[in-house]
C-alpha cells in the first residue's frame, strides 16, 4: 500500500523534472522546474505517517517470528539424524562398557567384594601427620623466600 504509493509519488516526481539539458560553461546540467512538483497535503502525510507505523508495526511482528522459527530450525538441525542413531547409540554403549569396565576394580564384580580395600584409619592419620609436617616445612621455606627478596629488593 505505501510502496504503491511511493511509486506514484515518484511517477509525479519524474514527470515534474525537466529533462532540458543546459550547456554552461561545457557542462551538461539537469533542471528540476520545483513549480511543477505536487505538494502533498497534511492529511496525506499524516495517513502516510500511520501506515508507515503500521508497516513497521508488522515488519517488528514478522522479524518476532522469524527469529522464532529460526530458533526451531537451528534446535531440529542440532538434532541426530535418524540414519546417525544407529551408529550413535552404538557409540555410547562402547563407552559405557569402557567406563564400568574401569569401575571393576573398585566396585566389585556383581555380588561379590570390592577388590581394592579402604585406607585404614591409622593410614589417614599418617598420611594427615606427613601433610602437616611437609606443610609447616613448606611455610617456613616460603618465610624464608619472602624475607629474602624483601632483603634483596
Amino acid at each position: 500500500m505505501v510502496l504503491n504509493y511511493m511509486k506514484e509519488v515518484c511517477l509525479r516526481f519524474t514527470s515534474a523534472v525537466a529533462n532540458t539539458m543546459m550547456h554552461d560553461e561545457n557542462r551538461w546540467t539537469d533542471h528540476t522546474h520545483q513549480s511543477l512538483l505536487s505538494v502533498l497535503d497534511k492529511e496525506e502525510l499524516s495517513s502516510l505517517d500511520g501506515q508507515i507505523k503500521n508497516v513497521q508495526s508488522q515488519l517488528e511482528e514478522r522479524k518476532k517470528s522469524l527469529r522464532h522459527l529460526q530458533y526451531e530450525h537451528s534446535s531440529k538441525t542440532a538434532l541426530p539424524k535418524t540414519v546417525e542413531l544407529a551408529k550413535e547409540i552404538g557409540r555410547v554403549k562402547s563407552e559405557n562398557e569402557t567406563t564400568l569396565s574401569a569401575l571393576v576394580p573398585f566396585r566389585g564384580e556383581p555380588g561379590g567384594q570390592s577388590t581394592i580395600t579402604p585406607m585404614s584409619a591409622e593410614d589417614i592419620q599418617r598420611i594427615d601427620k606427613d601433610f602437616i609436617r611437609w606443610r609447616k616445612d613448606w611455610v617456613d621455606r616460603r618465610k624464608i623466600y619472602k624475607e629474602s627478596v624483601c632483603n634483596c629488593i
